[in-house]
């Protein structure tokens, strides 16, 4: 299975079947575990929910979460279905300044202004300055070392770059006095928890970001997102296409249909999807960019204990 892939397993539930057997229904575990109904209908173990996720988790699978049972076995028995998704790495270091210190040792021209000029994340961002950056307050999420924000403020912005680094914002702040950005400004903060109040900003964009956030954390940091956000604001997300290229950090991978699966359960309004290859000063760097409109009606699901 591909990292990041979703594995589904419907099985027997122990749990329920106990329940039952000892209210009196002395078939449901002759069904399961006893009676041989049918050459190869033999059970040699039994599953709760618990068991099943350390069994998953044991053997790199995350996110496991309870859904609603689809095999036709759940007419005859009580059963389970459990979804969870492939790890894409489980070296997972709690050290937001690692990828900052390797950049710094081994590709220092990366984080320089006159580098990033030439990035295809420029030129998508320049592409979009009506929407993005003209007479706007912008905020961007995961700023980094901020040689886009440096750059994009010369479009009339004032843009705010968030990021949970502090080594690459002592290098964004370098930046900052550097080229004298009266209009840009770098805070210390993480996507989940933004310290602006509701509505604070025209638009926002995430570059190369989102991949970086486990598959069960994506609803509290949109809601965070459309929560600083003005109504009617637009909002750019670039990810990496599939695995075009790998990155350690990276928590899932996604193409065009995984994209605009995610933002339909989220109930965000996605303006388009596109997939953009070109020359960069890199190589050939393919990515895909989304914009969405803050508009609409969000689903808070399970994370309405993060409403403010």
């Amino acid at each position: 299975m591909i990292p990041g892939g979703k594995l589904i397993i419907e099985c027997p539930d122990f749990d329920k079947a106990v329940d039952e057997y000892l209210k009196g229904r002395e078939e449901r575990i002759n069904n399961i575990f006893g009676l041989q109904r049918f050459e190869g209908d033999t059970h040699f173990w039994g599953y709760n929910f618990k068991r099943l996720k350390r069994a998953l988790e044991e053997n790199e699978y995350k996110g496991a979460k309870r859904s609603m049972p689809q095999d036709y076995h759940r007419l005859e028995e009580p059963c389970m279905r459990v979804e969870a998704y492939k790890s894409i790495n489980q070296r997972i270091t709690n050290n937001a300044d690692q990828e900052w210190i390797e950049r710094i040792e081994k590709r220092p021209q990366t984080l320089t202004i006159d580098w990033r000029k030439k990035h295809i994340h420029t030129k998508v961002l320049s592409e979009l300055k009506k929407d993005l950056f003209v007479n706007k307050k912008t905020i961007s999420f995961g700023c980094g070392t901020g040689e886009l924000e440096a750059i994009m403020r010369k479009n009339g912005a004032s843009i705010v770059g968030i990021d949970i680094s502090d080594m690459a914002l002592q290098i964004a702040t370098k930046h900052k006095q550097e080229e004298t950005l009266e209009n840009v400004e770098f805070v210390k903060a993480s996507i989940f928890d933004i310290p602006f109040p509701n509505d604070s900003f025209d638009a926002g964009y995430a570059v190369e970001v989102i991949e970086h956030l486990e598959p069960e954390e994506l609803e509290k940091a949109f809601y965070e997102i459309k929560r600083v956000i003005k109504p009617d604001g637009k909002f750019l997300i670039t990810v990496p296409n599939k695995s075009s290229y790998y990155d350690s950090g990276h928590r899932q991978f996604y193409t065009k249909g995984t994209f605009a699966k995610l933002f339909d359960e989220l109930n965000l309004f996605v303006e388009w999807i596109d997939l953009d290859e070109r020359k960069d000063n890199i190589a050939n760097m393919i990515c895909l960019k989304l914009l969405l409109l803050i508009s609409n009606v969000f689903k808070y699901g399970s994370i309405k204990k993060f409403v403010l």
